[in-house]
């Protein structure tokens, strides 16, 4: 296990304590599939021990490379979020929880990776999309954007267009 987002909790006083992590984009190496390939995000950890319980406030600050759904043109995101996850002890294999992280009575460290991961994915919004420019107006790249208004055109004009094989009974309906 990489001790760079482990945290050996065995040492440490009850009490709050800081943790500062940078994730850059190797870490996303070892995920399969990630949405995230490039990226430079910092992320400060509260870490509030108790004998029964860890509270782990994490706050993410960054920037990520996502591809615009719009026009598949690779931009940086700029992402953020708060998040508050409970580790609390278990002696048998209980499965996690939204909000609750069960470890064994016998560990030593946190391992955070997933978590980190986790939470990133979550600060990433749904529709990505390149952010538009001062004057309002998007900043894809314009050779697709013009392709896209264009096909919308034709979409409408053929939509309008009829088939002359139908014509003659239309005649027939405004006759009644």
């Amino acid at each position: 296990m990489k001790r760079e987002y482990s945290i050996p909790f065995i040492g440490l006083k009850e009490g709050i304590h800081h943790f500062d992590f940078e994730v850059k984009s190797n870490f996303f190496e070892e995920f399969e599939n990630s949405l995230v390939e490039n990226c430079d995000i910092e992320i400060e950890l509260i870490f509030e021990k108790s004998s029964r319980l860890f509270v782990l406030e994490f706050k993410i600050d960054g920037e990520v490379e996502l591809e615009c759904d719009r026009c598949s043109e690779p931009y940086m995101q700029n992402i953020f979020g708060d998040y508050t996850v409970f580790v609390k002890f278990e002696d048998a294999n209980k499965e996690n929880e939204d909000d609750v992280v069960y470890i064994s009575r016998e560990a030593t460290h946190l391992d955070l990776r997933e978590l980190i991961y986790d939470y990133i994915n979550l600060s990433i919004p749904m529709r990505k999309v390149h952010p538009n420019d001062e004057s309002g107006k998007p900043t894809c790249n314009p050779v697709v954007i013009s392709l896209l208004e264009n096909s919308g055109k034709e979409k409408v004009e053929k939509e309008n267009e009829t088939d002359p094989r139908w014509d003659a009974l239309k005649n027939i309906k405004n006759k009644k």
